[in-house]
């Protein structure tokens, strides 16, 4: 198990997660669409550096599947989220 914000992630079981970020305003996580958590966009670090899903820049990977990746041009509503 590892632990994403607040929510206990079980190995194993499938997971719709979801990202919004909302320039200037924030970035809210959603797991099986429910809100988890939100942090300010002032918090993030804008970088050159290219999008990179599955691993980072630190050689952190990530070791399970990932399946049907979607990626938005604007923020995403909470109904659209939820499903």
């Amino acid at each position: 198990m590892f632990s994403l914000l607040d929510k206990t992630l079980k190995k194993g079981k499938w997971y719709h997660l979801v990202v919004v970020v909302n320039p200037e305003a924030s970035v809210e996580f959603y797991i099986d669409g429910i809100k988890e958590g939100e942090i300010v966009t002032s918090e993030i670090k804008s970088s050159s550096q290219s999008l990179v899903v599955g691993n980072n820049i630190w050689g952190e990977q990530f070791y399970g599947s990932i399946d049907d990746l979607k990626i938005w041009d604007r923020g995403l509503s909470s109904k659209e989220v939820s499903f």
